[in-house]
């Protein structure tokens, strides 16, 4: 093999350490840790959807509201830098850095599938889910029914 002669071993380093960066950013993929799949809560409770995300950078979060009838945007933000609520959930969300969510006073029409997507700058994204259900009594009160 005829190398030219100014090539420098040393510069050829450079560009393959890059490339092994990169692979390395590549492969450290998002992850969401959703504990719950599912939560029952009564009318007018304040319900927490736990959410942990992890990845490169500073995500955008979305959650959207899904249900048989419908289907409407929650929220997106970025940790740090912007929230924007829907109109619906105005007065009534709580958003966390870590991508979690607190709903609060819930109604009947609230139940349904939360899903939460986490995005990165580069394009990729990851979604997981949970369903709220919500009742109109919580446990302790139909015990003493």
């Amino acid at each position: 093999m005829l190398l030219p002669r100014d090539w420098n071993p040393d510069c050829a380093a450079l560009p393959l350490a890059a490339l092994c960066m990169g692979v390395i950013r590549l492969a450290h993929a998002i992850t969401i840790n959703m504990p719950e799949q599912s939560i029952t809560a009564a009318v007018e409770d304040d319900v927490l959807f736990p959410a942990r995300y992890s990845c490169n950078g500073t995500p955008t979060i979305q959650w959207t509201f899904l249900s048989p009838r419908e289907r409407r945007g929650v929220a997106v933000w970025k940790p740090g830098a912007f929230s924007n609520v829907s109109a619906e959930y105005e007065h009534r969300l709580l958003t966390h850095a870590n991508g979690s969510i607190t709903l609060l006073r819930v109604r009947l029409a609230d139940s349904g599938y939360y899903v939460v997507s986490v995005s990165e700058s580069s394009g990729s994204s990851k979604e997981a889910a949970i369903v709220l259900t919500v009742t109109e009594h919580n446990a302790m009160e139909l015990e003493r029914l």
